[in-house]
């Protein structure tokens, strides 16, 4: 018994009408560094491809779902300036979610998607358009350790904020003066993505750094509706739309790419597996923290090297963040 295909399901499975939106997914902190972090640097390729309509001209929109709680000023901008200029440059809708969070940085990269189609979950926590920085001063523990302070510097203004040295009126002023300027940036950019959205009478709850779930952070402006990616697409485009995924991954492979906390020390070991004369390349238990893994010799080196880059990342902390 043959079976037939109609002719409407064979031009549907040969030539395909149906609308493509690509998905992007941005999840972690937002900084410089190595891991799975975001910035321009580990998108670029990600968000090129996500717009990319070259390869395929049923690109209907691109979807983001954002899960950060922010991070560098200066990449949240970057990010968000890429974001808008693929999507002027092939006339490309953008949809933007938030998930769990999308706070200061991580609701900087919210505001990419176009007004009207910027979404949060009820449960999602939004907002937090503020500046913070913080330390620890450690004159007294030095004093008690008989510790003494040694700084040299040249330029008045070369060791502000010194945590080993007393606290200057002249370093707060600094401090404030930069943190200020910083919110008024942030506001400026907030007022300009949003549009006519916000609600200017609640503008000073707005800019007070809070956070807000879904419901409210509608009421406010901040988003334009509630809803999930795949329902809010759908909606959009039917149901036939195809959601194709594209991956934005970290630069170290798992599970180096999840030691996102605090690192403890590199070793190895031992060494297990075949020779390369057998026709296996030897392999190599690295063990970080409470983390193994079992890895090729040849990439020892490089691995323990980005986690030791990692680890100095995590010690020198940018001193003033979007957070």
């Amino acid at each position: 018994m043959s079976s037939w295909i109609s002719v409407s399901a064979w031009r549907k499975w040969w030539s395909p009408t149906n609308k493509v939106v690509h998905h992007l997914r941005l999840k972690g902190a937002i900084a410089d560094a190595r891991g799975p972090n975001l910035s321009l640097r580990s998108l670029e390729k990600a968000l090129a491809a996500a717009f990319d309509k070259s390869k395929n001209q049923r690109l209907a929109a691109v979807a983001i779902s954002i899960n950060s709680p922010g991070g560098s000023p200066v990449q949240s901008s970057l990010i968000y300036g890429r974001i808008r200029a693929l999507a002027d440059e092939n006339e490309v809708p953008v949809f933007t979610f938030a998930e769990d969070v999308a706070a200061s940085g991580g609701f900087w990269l919210l505001t990419a998607g176009d007004v009207g189609r910027v979404y949060a979950d009820p449960a999602s926590l939004v907002g937090s358009i503020g500046v913070v920085t913080g330390g620890f001063g450690m004159v007294g523990l030095i004093e008690k350790l008989g510790v003494e302070r040694r700084l040299l510097h040249a330029g008045k203004s070369k060791a502000r904020s010194d945590p080993f040295s007393p606290v200057k009126e002249a370093d707060q002023a600094k401090t404030k003066e930069i943190l200020s300027d910083m919110h008024v940036l942030f506001e400026s950019h907030v007022r300009a993505s949003r549009g006519g959205k916000l609600a200017e009478e609640r503008a000073e709850d707005i800019f007070s750094g809070d956070v807000w779930l879904g419901k409210e952070a509608k009421d406010l402006g901040l988003v334009d509706d509630l809803g999930t990616m795949r329902s809010v697409i759908r909606k959009e485009y039917g149901e036939e739309v195809e959601i194709k995924e594209v991956k934005a991954g970290p630069e170290v492979p798992w599970p180096f790419s999840t030691l996102t906390g605090s690192m403890g020390v590199v070793s190895t070991m031992g060494i297990g597996g075949f020779g390369s004369a057998g026709g296996r390349e030897q392999q190599i238990d690295l063990r970080v923290g409470e983390v193994s893994a079992s890895i090729p010799a040849s990439a020892a080196g490089a691995v323990a090297e980005a986690l030791e880059e990692r680890a100095a990342e995590h010690a020198l902390m940018a001193r003033y963040r979007v957070w």
